[in-house]
Order: C-alpha cells, then sequence, then structure tokens
C-alpha cells in the first residue's frame, strides 16, 4: 500500500509524526511543448514521490509518509506560453514555509521535498535551510533527477536520448510515453534533432546563466523524435531506485526522536 497521509485521519498521523519521515512533492503546471500535457512535471513528481515511498516501506517498513502534491510552482519563464500556471518565487518560497511549518507543528521532525521541476530548485532548497533554521527539524530537498543522475546519463548513452532532465525534449517525452502514453500527443512530437553535444555534467555544477524573455521556440528542446517508451522504463526505474536509496539514507541518518507509546525512536532501518 503506498503510505498517503491524506488517507490517514488526524489521530493515525499524530500517532505516526514524531518517527516518520514526510514526503512532499512539489510540481508545475507549466507548457511542455505541442505535444506533452501541462502538468507532466506535477505527474512526475507525485508518481516518484509514491512509489519510491512505497518501495522503501514495503523493503524496510521504515515509517513513511507522501504529502498531497504541490501543483503549481515557479514558472514565470513559462508564461508566454499558453496553459502555464505560475507562482512567483518569493510566493511560493511562503508556501513552502508555511507547509513545512504546519508539518513541524504537526508532529514531523523528518521532512523532504521531492521536486519535479527545474524552475524550483533553488527555491526548494532554501526553503529547507530556511525551516532548520526556524524548527528543530531535519528536512532536505532534492530534484527526483538528482540521486539517480550518473546511471541517468548512462541510459541516456544507451538509448540515444539527451539533454538531461532538458525541458519537453527526448527525456521527459520518454518518460511519457512510458507512463501515461494517452496523454502524448504523437502526431506533434518534433524531431528536429538537438545539435551538438550536451553536457552531461549536473545542472547544480554549472554557473547559472538567464537571459530576459527567455522561451523555447517550440516549447522544448526538439528531439523527440529518439523518445521512446523503452527508454522511458530505464529513466523511470533508476530514478525510483534513487529516490528510494535517498530516502532510505535520509532516515537511516535522522536523529532519534521522542518516543510516545512505547514506541522505538527515529526511523525502522
Amino acid at each position: 500500500m503506498t503510505p498517503l497521509l491524506a488517507r490517514r485521519t488526524s489521530p493515525q498521523v499524530a500517532a505516526e509524526a514524531h518517527r516518520a519521515t514526510l514526503v512532499i512533492p512539489v510540481g508545475a503546471t507549466e507548457q511542455h511543448g505541442p505535444h506533452l500535457p501541462v502538468w507532466l512535471d506535477s505527474l512526475m513528481a507525485e508518481h516518484v514521490a509514491q512509489q519510491a515511498a512505497r518501495r522503501v516501506h514495503e523493503r524496510s517498513g521504515q515509517p513513511i509518509l507522501v504529502a498531497p502534491l504541490i501543483s503549481y510552482g515557479s514558472s514565470h519563464h513559462h508564461l508566454p506560453r499558453a496553459g502555464t500556471l505560475s507562482l512567483r518565487s518569493t510566493t511560493l518560497h511562503a508556501v513552502l514555509d508555511d507547509l513545512l511549518d504546519s508539518a513541524a507543528d504537526g508532529g514531523f521532525r523528518s521532512l523532504v521535498l521531492l521536486n519535479g521541476h527545474g524552475g524550483n530548485q533553488d527555491i526548494v532548497h532554501q526553503a529547507v535551510r530556511d525551516l532548520t533554521v526556524r524548527r528543530d527539524v531535519r528536512a532536505a530537498a532534492t530534484s527526483y533527477w538528482t540521486p539517480a543522475w550518473e546511471r541517468l546519463v548512462d541510459a541516456a548513452a544507451a538509448h540515444g536520448v539527451g539533454p538531461l532532465p532538458g525541458h519537453a525534449g527526448s527525456f521527459e517525452t520518454s518518460i511519457a510515453l512510458y507512463l501515461w502514453p494517452d496523454l502524448v500527443d504523437a502526431a506533434r512530437v518534433p524531431d528536429a534533432p538537438v545539435t551538438g553535444e550536451w553536457d552531461t555534467r549536473h545542472p547544480l555544477s554549472q554557473p547559472v546563466v538567464e537571459q530576459h524573455d527567455w522561451v523555447h521556440r517550440l516549447g522544448g528542446y526538439s528531439d523527440g523524435a529518439v523518445a521512446s517508451a523503452a527508454a522511458g522504463r530505464s529513466f523511470t526505474e533508476e530514478i525510483i531506485t534513487g529516490v528510494a536509496a535517498f530516502l532510505e539514507r535520509f532516515c537511516a541518518d535522522a536523529p532519534a526522536a521522542d518516543t510516545e507509546d512505547g514506541d522505538e525512536p527515529g526511523c525502522d532501518v
């Protein structure tokens, strides 16, 4: 069973919160080219959070809960294209502050923001830094592609797909073809190849360069013709495996919590 916070009663959450890790998936609603749904980043954040948490719970019995998805993110750079519903970066940061504080008020001492949109990345990182200054909790933030980055690079090379993670390119198109093929407009997948070699270093290892009024000509990388469900299956498995391993390590390293009703402290690793 997927450990969903939304299906617990308040007393059930209260009994688990002091020793459980709460995972909050953070997505976006934004244009993804002419062929992918605007909710793709949210779909991925939610799917990965739930599947990775279920894997951790079933494998080790660790107490872990997944909160309802935050489906709006910082996407103002996509506003020139229809379907984008965006929060200002300051608004998203304030929303995360409130939700994280709420979770801490409810007894959670171990919290993870699992991000599915590149535009949110700096904000989720700052949110957990700020939280741990305000509150006596342990918190982490990661984008779903980060824990498995090297394995994703290898999988991309094996399938002739890239760049990673990109935007509405062959990486995301492959995942959508595997998980939600009915949501892909196959007749409108851009087929122009990306020119030149793409940098396989993780985005966080590179300088940030921005330009006013940036938007992709086609709404994404125009390399969708090399996308495949087979590549998407490889990517999805590597992502869930990587995120699950990260969650297990995070929970295992958590400090002991005050116990209630004879429960063992901390995470049950």
